[in-house]
């Protein structure tokens, strides 16, 4: 969810409004996103306030989800320029003050005029610059961190390659790429990485080897963030349940040589309780995905295990995760 400050700042965009304006607007797109995945042309300005209030806080959720796997492996990573290529309302620049815990310089590239003047409203000290990306071109100005959430996938075929080329051209530190959680989320995320892999970047999450995906078949590569959900967002929605998971497909990719500091599994699905024990889907670092049962008799590792969630890593030393545990829990 949105931190509160943001949010208040967000119910007051919308006096003014009619809420049940606003709220048929939103179903009407929330529709639309459930059966496309991809983001309904916009042309009023309730139709953006409205997009705004039912995407914002998910988007935000899962960019946060990304940032921390980030810190996760880099903790002492802390972009001084970030490049958010199609940043709608400002939603990377929300969550990348939550993660990081304070103002990080920003310059958003987005063509919706409507988006950069509620954008401005939450980001006024980001550099906004109004350019479609299908057109973008990296300039003389190279950045720690490059993120293109949820808008690489809206690309035009015939343009698709250059953009992602020139995003990675503006890429100093990191590239961030964020899609929707499904088949068609993760082909796109798939055409990201078969290029930047080609083009020696190195792959920091989710995978954990620069190998070809593992995953055959109808399976594919997402994660869930939970979010909270606001009064308002629940009365915009008409939804009942104080939560809701956001689905959503990955990658971070590094310009500089990355090794992980702990050789690691990560968790493709959530941990699955079987008899007397727990299984795990993992991608593996010599690049396979494989089912793992973790059973009660191992007791300390078991411990260890069923306090894991989808998304989350599993080292591959598990005495010494197992060690590193009890050391934490070791009074001073």
């Amino acid at each position: 969810m949105l931190p509160e400050n943001r949010l208040n700042q967000l119910e007051h965009l919308l006096k003014g409004s009619s809420f049940k304006e606003l709220q048929k607007a939103a179903l009407t797109l929330m529709d639309f996103y459930k059966q496309t995945g991809a983001k309904p042309q916009l042309v009023t300005r309730q139709e953006h306030l409205a997009y705004a209030i039912f995407r914002m806080p998910a988007t935000c959720a899962a960019l946060g989800s990304i940032f921390r796997s980030i810190l996760e492996q880099l903790p002492h990573f802390f972009p001084l320029s970030v490049c958010d290529l199609g940043a709608g309302p400002g939603t990377a620049g929300l969550a990348l003050e939550t993660v990081f815990e304070g103002t990080v310089p920003i310059t958003c590239f987005e063509r919706d005029s409507s988006f950069i003047e509620i954008g401005k409203q939450f980001l006024p000290q980001a550099q906004w610059k109004q350019q479609d990306i299908d057109h973008f071109q990296a300039g003389s100005e190279k950045f720690d961190l490059v993120v293109a959430s949820y808008v690489l996938g809206e690309v035009q075929p015939d343009t698709f390659e250059n953009v992602v080329k020139q995003a990675w051209v503006a890429t100093r530190g990191l590239f961030v790429i964020a899609e929707p959680g499904t088949p068609q989320g993760y082909a796109t995320i798939l055409k990201c990485r078969k290029l930047l892999l080609s083009w020696g970047g190195t792959i920091v999450a989710p995978c954990p080897h620069q190998k070809d995906c593992p995953l055959e078949g109808s399976d594919w590569c997402h994660f869930s963030a939970r979010l909270g959900r606001s009064r308002l967002h629940r009365l915009i929605k008409g939804g009942t349940l104080g939560y809701e998971d956001e689905k959503f497909s990955y990658l971070v990719v590094s310009k500089e040589p990355f090794i992980p500091q702990i050789p690691y599994s990560r968790i493709l699905r959530e941990p699955k309780k079987c008899d007397k024990g727990i299984e795990l889907a993992l991608c593996c670092p010599d690049g396979t995905a494989k089912l793992r049962k973790f059973t009660m008799s191992e007791k300390s590792l078991f411990k260890l295990v069923k306090k894991l969630n989808w998304g989350d890593v599993l080292p591959d030393d598990l005495k010494k995760a197992i060690v590193e545990v009890r050391k934490e829990r070791q009074p001073e």
